[in-house]
């Protein structure tokens, strides 16, 4: 074999220092993760300490139960522990310490399941919170289009192939955040890391317990019967840690395969409008079942890798009784244990087993539970980015929408992550002046709704600035609140939520009196359509706002931009769905606009982002935007004049007006 070049020996260790980093990087990932469990779990201290000191006595009982049933056989058969004659008279009858342990085990089982029951329902319902928490107001809307779920499953050549530690198995799976993939964590991986941080420890506690208890009283009652019946303890321990690599793999398949279901239905409900009219519906069933078809297939194989062990346990246990009974017989009738003892020791034997299976299961339900767990952990950690300082938050904290007098964009600069080689925009200024109103137009694609997204809020640009004058406060250094008196926007769609029509105006200034949203939807003509409605402002729109026309959701939308008075107005093609008096509510918004009617004394700015020529007749600004870049500004009269003018070729129609 040749010998190994400079460059083969440079990438080996590279290689090496790599896969160490990954290592490393992978046990502080997992100290975090043991670190916030135990945060958790010390939230409901005292629910788990009663619970788990209820779970001990019960454990106590359980092992105390046999003692004194063996006593009680031999006092009822008249035949005496010789080993403990001497001592016989410190007892308590066995009947009545039967009776106090029985007492004492039932009080104990009751507060061990109320504790913990309770401390579970608690650590899951403050875990959701804190899930939804983190989702609303810490991941912006790239977050749902670019996050990725850390998942324990592996693929199965890599199983094959590899002999190293689990920690070689785990891949990381990318996706998008849909809200399905969201409701099936907040529901289902929420509800096993409760039950891991309670039941399962508790269950571990236990069974430790049980399982010590059991030891110690075998040995006292016969050290050579014990040390037979131990030898299926080795048996079990290697079935369990097989049972565990294969039990992870399939577990993290199923939750993979849950997951892509929940977000392929979410999808197609969604979008059922474009199922039905593609005549879809058959086949998009069939897929789903197709994909409830190979969950039930990973879980047929999980539960069979279950019962094998489970079954393979009781076979173990049951044989190591008969066992202890056969040769425990042989002790008995050679006077070396009474009938009792040996009836206490076959109850222990069987103890020890059920102890034994219970570890084990506690401790893979522990390890399943641990994937749930670290995609919780993901969700609700904070992002690692440094939260950037306003160089001058003096500027910020006192500002008045009243004082702002215009909005300058300064060489905007974005990019999707889910895209990051492409720049949707490029270098794009503009300002947008009180009173003023901007025609933003451009081809499909050209980047119109990011710059609108960009000025709501909605996404952070790479680069340049989005500034407030007269005195120079930046943008994102805003408060939310401030904000949404800063900009609002009613985009084509107009999203409505399954509220009724009075809160759904309200929903973007919750401080807003009656009276406001009363001018706000006169403004928007929605008076007219909303009286109609059984229940007038309290009708619920439904889902998406699917009991209304697209023209009465549209104007809806505007009423609940205007209802905040902001200082910008962006009307992203908003035009598109109105009808006769939607259109005479957008005029209205106009007249607002340049100071002529509405609460802004000076008027207010209006973006209006639009594909329509006739509509461009009320700006006195018209921005055209070509591949992300601002190719030309100037005043709609000017560019409609100049026939090679960037607005007239991409507006044809310009022409014949």
């Amino acid at each position: 074999m040749p010998p190994k070049s400079d460059e083969d020996s440079h990438a080996t260790a590279s290689s090496g220092a790599s896969n160490e980093d990954s290592v490393n990087n992978k046990r502080q990932q997992r100290a975090l993760l043991n670190k916030w469990l135990r945060q958790e779990a010390s939230e409901e201290f005292w629910s788990l300490l009663v619970g788990c000191a209820a779970m001990m006595a019960s454990s106590v009982s359980n092992t105390l139960l046999p003692r004194f049933m063996g006593k009680l056989l031999d006092q009822k058969g008249g035949t005496t522990d010789t080993c403990s004659s001497n001592a016989q008279a410190s007892y308590v009858s066995p009947t009545l310490s039967l009776l106090m342990v029985v007492v004492g085990g039932g009080t104990a089982s009751f507060l061990r399941t109320t504790m913990l029951h309770r401390a579970e329902e608690s650590i899951a319902a403050r875990l959701r919170g804190k899930v939804f928490e983190a989702i609303m107001t810490e991941k912006d809307m790239e977050w749902f289009q670019t996050e990725r779920i850390r998942s324990d499953s592996a693929s199965t050549s890599t199983e094959m192939t590899s002999s190293s530690s689990d920690e070689e198995a785990i891949n990381t799976h990318r996706t998008g955040m849909t809200p399905g993939m969201i409701a099936t964590i907040l529901n289902d991986d929420v509800s096993d890391v409760a039950h891991s941080i309670t039941a399962t420890t508790a269950n571990l506690v236990r069974s430790s317990i049980s399982a010590v208890f059991s030891t110690y009283n075998m040995l006292r009652l016969n050290p050579s019967l014990f040390l037979t019946s131990l030898l299926t303890v080795p048996l079990i321990g290697a079935a369990a840690m097989t049972m565990r690599k294969f039990l992870k793999r399939l577990t993290a398949q199923r939750k993979d395969q849950a997951m892509k279901a929940a977000s392929f239905a979410e999808e197609r409900i969604t979008q059922m409008a474009m199922v039905k009219m593609s005549n879809r519906e058959a086949d998009e069933v069939k897929n789903y079942q197709a994909m409830q078809e190979e969950c039930k297939s990973i879980g047929r194989k999980e539960s069979l890798a279950n019962g094998a062990f489970m079954g393979f346990t009781f076979s173990a246990t049951s044989s190591a009784l008969f066992t202890v009974v056969h040769l425990g017989g042989r002790a008995v009738a050679a006077k070396r244990m009474t009938s009792g003892q040996l009836t206490s020791f076959a109850t222990y034997s069987f103890l020890l087993g059920l102890a034994s299976s219970g570890i084990v299961k506690a401790l893979s339900e522990a390890f399943r539970s641990m994937i749930g767990a670290q995609r919780v952990f993901e969700l609700i950690q904070s992002n690692d980015e440094i939260e950037e300082q306003s160089e001058h938050p003096e500027l910020e904290k006192n500002l008045q929408v009243a004082a702002v007098e215009s909005v300058s964009l300064r060489n905007l600069t974005f990019g999707y992550r889910s895209r990051p080689d492409t720049k949707v925009l490029k270098n794009v200024s503009m300002e947008l002046k009180r009173g003023t109103i901007v025609a933003l137009v451009g081809k499909n694609g050209s980047g119109k709704t990011t710059v609108a997204n960009l000025l709501a809020g909605l996404y952070k640009p790479q680069s340049g600035s989005i500034t407030l004058l007269p005195n120079g406060a930046n943008f994102k250094f805003l408060n939310k609140s401030f904000k949404r008196h800063l900009v609002q926007m009613v985009p084509q769609g107009a999203p409505l939520l399954n509220i009724s029509v009075f809160e759904n105006v309200k929903y973007s200034n919750p401080d807003a009196t009656e009276d406001e949203i009363q001018k706000a939807m006169t403004a928007a003509n929605c008076d007219g359509f909303v009286s109609k409605l059984p229940g007038g402002w309290d009708f619920v729109v439904g889902i998406h706002g699917c009991k209304l026309s697209a023209g009465q959701r549209q104007r809806l939308a505007l009423a609940r931009a205007l209802v905040s008075d902001p200082f910008l107005l962006i009307l992203d093609e908003a035009s598109s769905a109105l009808d006769d008096e939607g259109e005479t509510a957008l005029s209205e918004a106009v007249l607002a606009s340049r100071g002529k009617k509405g609460s802004q004394k000076n008027g207010r700015s209006l973006l209006l982002i639009t594909h329509k020529p006739k509509s461009l007749e009320v700006a006195d600004i018209v921005v055209v935007l070509r591949e992300g870049q601002v190719v030309e500004t100037g005043s709609f009269k000017d560019l409609k004049e100049n026939r090679t003018s960037a607005l007239c070729s991409l507006m044809p129609d310009l022409l014949k007006l």
